[in-house]
C-alpha cells in the first residue's frame, strides 16, 4: 500500500478535499548533493497537489490524515498508461511495414497509432478515475509518522 500523509482543507458533506506535497525521489537519493536533477527540482519547488476523497473517518478541516492506494492498483494504471500507447504505436507500424508501405508511411502510422493510445487512456482514465482514488486510512496521531508505523514501533 502506498500512503502519504495530507491536509483536510474542505469538507463537503461525505467528500474531503486533501492537499499534500509532492515528494521528489531526489530527497530520498544519497547522491543528490552532487546531481543536476535534484538542483533543477529544488528550482522549481515543492509542488501542492489537491485532490478529493471520501471521508470515511469523518475528518474536520485541518485534521491531517494518512491516505493510500493499493500497489497492485498503481502498478495496473502505470501499466495501462505506458503499455496501451506503446502498443497502439507498435502494431499499426509493424502492420504497415508487413504490407510494405515505406518508411514515412510505418513512421505515421505509428505516431497516428501513439496518439490513438494517449486518447483512449483518457478517456479510460476519466471514466474509472473514482476507483483510482485514494482512500483515507486514519487520522494521524500527533508525534505519529507512518514510517514508524511500518517499522512495527508502533502498533
Amino acid at each position: 500500500m502506498l500512503e502519504a500523509i495530507v491536509t483536510v482543507t474542505r469538507v463537503e458533506g461525505s467528500v474531503a478535499w486533501v492537499e499534500g506535497q509532492a515528494q521528489s525521489a531526489c530527497s530520498h537519493c544519497g547522491s543528490s548533493a552532487h546531481c543536476g536533477t535534484s538542483t533543477v527540482s529544488k528550482l522549481f519547488g515543492p509542488r501542492r497537489q489537491v485532490m478529493q476523497v471520501e471521508n470515511v473517518l469523518d475528518a474536520q478541516v485541518g485534521d491531517r490524515v494518512v491516505i493510500g492506494i493499493s500497489d497492485a492498483l498503481v502498478s495496473r494504471a502505470s501499466l495501462g498508461a505506458y503499455m496501451l500507447p506503446m502498443l497502439s504505436m507498435a502494431i499499426p507500424a509493424a502492420v504497415g511495414d508487413k504490407l510494405g508501405f515505406g518508411d514515412g508511411m510505418v513512421a505515421t502510422l505509428a505516431l497516428i497509432g501513439f496518439f490513438a493510445g494517449l486518447v483512449v487512456v483518457g478517456h479510460l482514465s476519466s471514466r474509472s478515475g473514482a476507483r483510482y482514488r485514494p482512500t483515507m486510512l486514519r487520522v494521524e496521531r500527533p508525534g505519529f509518522s507512518v514510517s514508524q508505523f511500518n517499522q512495527g514501533a508502533i502498533s
